[in-house]
């Protein structure tokens, strides 16, 4: 099984439950959850399907708040990602092993359209309303293309993919699995 159709499957779900996907750990803007860039949003996203933890790879791809909402709201839902989080490291390790590793180089950040961000714009404030959650704009985004490549003790691959980063105002930096 191939890398992309690993984190295809992991990314689907996710934007089942959430539309879009953020990475934060609090770190980079006082606290809030996002990311200072989208370069930033854009790495910790890719780091943590290295992690081979659940928790780490369902909070770099959730941003606080509203994995929060859902686990208040729909646990079995928040559950169901969990599960979908493990079973991304799973298939990793079966495929790659135990010992795999990812990496990755950004070679190129455009802006978004403002369609695109308009888009997003209302998807978020959507999901924030139905959450229950404070809503959020979208104010900035650009499309990130970067080199991956997956190493192991049973296989190797290496390609190119990219994702959406988005600056959500309130929050911060997040990275949407666009096209791995």
């Amino acid at each position: 099984m191939k890398i992309n159709k690993i984190i295809s499957g992991a990314a689907a779900m996710c934007l089942l439950l959430c539309t879009f996907t953020a990475c934060g750990d609090g770190d980079d803007d006082g606290g809030s959850g996002g990311h200072g860039s989208p370069e930033a949003a854009a790495e910790s996203l890719l780091s943590a399907v290295t992690s081979g933890n659940a928790t780490q790879l369902t909070d770099a791809v959730m941003p606080p708040v509203l994995s929060a909402a859902i686990r208040d709201k729909n646990s079995s839902v928040y559950d169901g990602f969990m599960d979908e989080a493990q079973e991304l490291i799973d298939e990793l390790k079966k495929y790659y092993g135990d010992d795999y590793t990812v990496t990755a180089n950004i070679t190129s950040k455009k802006e978004l359209k403002d369609s695109e961000l308009e888009d997003w714009d209302s998807n978020v404030k959507s999901i924030c309303k139905s959450c229950g959650i404070e809503e959020h704009a979208v104010s900035e985004g650009y499309k990130i293309k970067f080199d991956y490549t997956v190493k192991g003790s049973k296989d190797s691959r290496s390609d190119s993919g990219q994702l959406e980063a988005l600056n959500i105002d309130g929050i911060g930096w997040y990275a949407l699995d666009y096209d791995y």
